[in-house]
């Protein structure tokens, strides 16, 4: 009887277990076989919402002296680190730190210069510590002024500024209001196209949660802002009318980035439902993407400029691309030319026939159908399309040029069941298995690539290809040569007309493949009064020239 398969998922925590925490596979197997290890362990395998096990400890010694069995406990400080150590910190010096540090009998014998820059620089802490954990919650918080502890009790404590404002806390007011300008201005100043600034290939994903992300962020301040704006205009401080302006500014960025975050939705759903698609299933979809994107600039007013239009063009290629990567699998493309490649072309076609069709999609929905969507600034969509579409041409052009080489790989194959008859038989047949062995060689030694074929800034691939390229032609120029003397020995017409020139494809792509063309015009003006029913796919010559598999 076959033993039971292990639990890869049980065998990958006790490697981790027996290398980073020295312990005994024994002692782990003893471990991982009791029921509550195993309640707990298929808890977290199986509930989504169950995102850490375990946690850690920690041991410090309270001097610096040795340890021994009477004085572990109370030499060693022990305690637990929580799953998210960065948190836990925070927590530790918002609730146990600061509140030591602010103390009044912490001070007592302090000079006041010190007590006043421990203060200080205490507010400046849980300052920073209350902006980090607005970030690991997705969400800015921006400083408060030192009589707040945080916002849930902002209300409560202005609540009680009955009367003119107090000088103290006006000043903390004003003191953080400054920094909150530069947090806005840091909100406002990023760019939803730094990554294409830089360079890099975003996906759409970038440009939804920007948008999502700037909703958030700017709420969040919205709401903070409020908070303590009535108490400058209270005091008729100096610092209202700045305040005011930002205000304007966070609520009209939040009504442009809603505006654009609703109108964004469709797009967003029908990339999403694509993803999940098979990939021969895409090409119907792809004219969808294109009009979705037309009608977004059409209907969203602060989604109108050209730059972002363009953005999203851009990171629409990337998608495409991305996909076709996923399906066509780089790493493993080019190893068909060493088995079977009529599959991998049959994929390359579908991948080029999807591209094409987006260039189609973009000339028809954004385009001719521009004046229909918006007659008054039809100009707007002329965008540059090297800009644009350059790395999705580039990436076309790529596709087409590994297609022509399973091509060749395929054509070349062909040549090894070809046997020639005649005279001269014996030796042609020699010259075209050379030839054929040789390109099939040049093809197949692409498959041992250590690059990604597909990556269209990939140089080494270009001249790897412009090498291959020209021993193709060269051995063209051989077939054609070939063909010349195959019909040169043909003694009637029917064995000249059944002389397969049209055999290999790449054949006809080498312009040096006119070598041919003589005997193909003779043949083709002497072929009208031969009967319809002469074959023109395989035969042997009278005598034998030719035969094929």
């Amino acid at each position: 009887m076959a033993a039971p398969q292990e639990d890869e998922r049980l065998v990958l925590l006790e490697s981790l277990a027996t290398a980073l925490l020295r312990v005994r596979p024994d002692k782990w197997a003893k471990f991982a076989a009791s029921e509550e290890t195993s309640v707990m362990l298929d808890k977290f395998f199986k509930q989504p919402e169950m995102l850490e096990l375990g946690k850690g400890i920690y041991c410090v010694k309270r001097k610096g002296e040795n340890i021994t069995g009477e004085n572990c406990r109370s030499a060693l400080l022990v305690g637990d680190i929580g799953p998210s150590p960065v948190e836990q910190l925070i927590t530790v010096l918002l609730e146990v730190v600061s509140p030591l540090l602010l103390s009044q009998d912490e001070g007592v014998g302090w000079p006041r210069i010190v007590v006043e820059d421990v203060v200080r620089h205490t507010h400046q802490l849980q300052n920073k510590m209350f902006m980090m954990t607005g970030k690991i919650q997705g969400k800015p918080l921006l400083p408060l002024p030192e009589h707040l502890v945080s916002w849930e009790d902002s209300g409560a404590a202005l609540d009680c500024l009955v009367g003119p404002v107090d000088g103290t806390v006006l000043h903390s007011i004003e003191t953080v209001v400054i920094e909150w300008f530069q947090q806005v201005e840091e909100i406002f100043g990023q760019d939803p196209a730094q990554q294409l600034l830089e360079g890099l290939h975003p996906l759409p994903r970038v440009e939804f949660d920007f948008w999502q992300t700037r909703v958030t962020s700017l709420e969040c301040i919205s709401e903070q802002v409020t908070v303590l704006a009535k108490t400058l205009e209270k005091a008729d401080s100096c610092y209202w009318p700045s305040l005011q302006n930002m205000f304007r500014a966070v609520n009209g960025g939040l009504e442009e980035a809603n505006d654009v975050n609703l109108h964004l939705q469709p797009l967003q759903g029908l990339l999403e439902d694509m993803e999940q698609m098979e990939y021969s299933e895409l090409r119907p979809f792809v004219p969808k993407v294109l009009c979705t994107i037309c009608l977004l600039r059409a209907h969203c007013a602060h989604y109108h400029s050209p730059a972002h239009i363009a953005r999203i063009l851009q990171e629409t290629c990337n998608f495409f691309i991305s996909l076709t990567y996923k399906f066509l699998n780089p790493e493993d493309m080019l190893k068909g030319l060493q088995g079977e490649p009529q599959e991998t072309l049959e994929g390359l076609k579908q991948a080029i026939a999807i591209t094409e069709k987006f260039f189609q999609s973009y000339s028809t929905y954004c385009s001719d159908l521009t004046p229909t969507f918006l007659p008054e600034q039809p100009e707007l969509w002329q965008f540059p399309p090297t800009q644009i579409f350059a790395r999705m041409d580039a990436f076309l052009h790529r596709l087409k040029a590994i297609k022509e080489l399973f091509q060749v790989a395929i054509d070349f194959q062909r040549l090894e069941k070809t046997v020639l008859g005649g005279v001269r038989g014996n030796f042609l047949g020699t010259w075209v298995l050379r030839i054929s062995e040789e390109i099939c060689e040049a093809t197949k030694a692409f498959a041992e690539c250590k690059y990604d074929p597909l990556d269209p800034d990939e140089e080494e691939w270009n001249t790897d290809f412009a090498e291959f390229q020209k021993k193709v032609e060269d051995a063209n120029k051989q077939l054609a040569a070939i063909f010349c003397q195959g019909f040169d020995d043909c003694n009637r017409l029917p064995a000249a007309v059944k002389v397969p020139v049209p055999q290999l494809s790449s054949l006809a792509r080498s312009s040096h493949g006119t070598r041919g063309s003589r005997p193909s015009r003779d043949c083709s003006r002497a072929q009208e009064p031969v009967p319809a029913s002469v074959s023109c796919s395989w035969c042997t010559c009278l005598p034998p020239c030719w035969s094929g598999p």
